[in-house]
C-alpha cells in the first residue's frame, strides 16, 4: 500500500469506528485517541494472515465544489443537481452510521437508504432511532433543493409566462444563494452527533505530527550541515 494512503487509511478507520458507536470518544484527547487506533491495530492485524485491503475515493468534497462553481457561473440548475447530490450523500451517511450503532445488518441498511424516501429519511427515520432531528429552516431549504433538482432530472419543468422574468429561476437562485448556511450546519450536525465532536481533535493530531515531523528534519539537516562544517 502506498504511504500516502496508509495514514489517510488510519484515520478513516479511526472516523469509522467512532461513527457507528465502536469508540467513545468522549473526555478523550488526540493522543488518547491515537493510542486507542494504535492498540486496536496491534490486536487485531496479527490475526489476519495476507490481508489485503481495497479502498474508494470518496468524491463529496469536489461535488460540493463544483456545485458552487456552477452557482458561481451562472449555471443554477447544474449547481442544484449537484447540491442535490451532495446532501443525498450526506443523509445516507447519517443514516448508514446511526443503523450501525443499532447494530443493523449491512444488507438491511442498504435497503433502508434504497427505500425510504428523502423526506422519510430527513423526519421521521432518524425519530425513529431517537436520533437529535434536523432544523425546521435547514428541512424546508433541502425539500426545496430537491423539488427543483426533481424538475431538472425528470424534465418537469414549471411553465411561466414568457413576458414576464421565469420566476422559477428567481426562486432556485435564492436557495443556492442560502445553501452552503445549510451544508454548514449538516456538517457541524455530523461533526457533534456523529463524529462526536472528533473532526478538529483528529485535525489538530494530524497537524501536530506533521510539526513534529517538520522539526525532525530541520534538526536532523542541522545535523548534518554540523558535520559536514566540521569536516571541511
Amino acid at each position: 500500500m502506498k504511504k500516502s494512503y496508509e495514514k489517510e487509511l488510519v484515520w478513516c478507520i479511526l472516523e469509522g469506528m467512532i461513527a457507528d458507536g465502536t469508540i467513545d470518544p468522549s473526555e478523550k484527547t488526540p493522543e488518547e485517541l491515537h493510542l486507542i487506533i494504535k492498540k486496536y491495530f496491534e490486536k487485531y492485524l496479527p490475526k489476519l494472515n495476507n490481508i489485503r485491503f481495497e479502498i474508494s475515493i470518496d468524491h463529496i468534497s469536489d461535488i460540493l465544489n463544483n456545485a458552487r462553481e456552477f452557482r458561481n457561473l451562472g449555471k443554477p440548475h447544474l449547481s442544484c443537481l449537484l447540491y442535490a447530490v451532495w446532501t443525498e450523500h450526506w443523509i445516507n451517511g447519517i443514516i448508514s452510521s446511526v443503523c450501525r450503532r443499532q447494530g443493523i445488518k449491512y444488507s438491511v441498511i442498504k435497503d433502508i437508504i434504497r427505500s425510504v424516501s428523502f423526506i422519510g429519511k430527513i423526519t421521521w427515520l432518524l425519530e425513529i432511532f431517537n436520533f437529535k432531528p434536523l432544523h425546521n429552516d435547514h428541512k424546508l431549504r433541502m425539500l426545496q433543493l430537491m423539488e427543483h433538482r426533481n424538475a431538472f432530472v425528470h424534465y418537469k419543468w414549471k411553465y411561466f409566462d414568457p413576458d414576464q422574468d421565469d420566476s422559477n429561476n428567481d426562486d432556485i437562485t435564492k436557495i443556492l444563494e442560502d445553501y452552503d448556511k445549510t451544508v454548514k450546519y449538516l456538517k457541524s450536525y455530523q461533526s457533534k452527533y456523529i463524529l462526536m465532536g472528533t473532526k478538529s481533535k483528529i485535525r489538530s493530531m494530524i497537524k501536530k505530527k506533521k510539526q513534529i515531523k517538520k522539526q525532525k528534519k530541520v534538526k536532523s539537516k542541522n545535523v548534518i550541515n554540523g558535520t559536514l562544517l566540521v569536516e571541511a
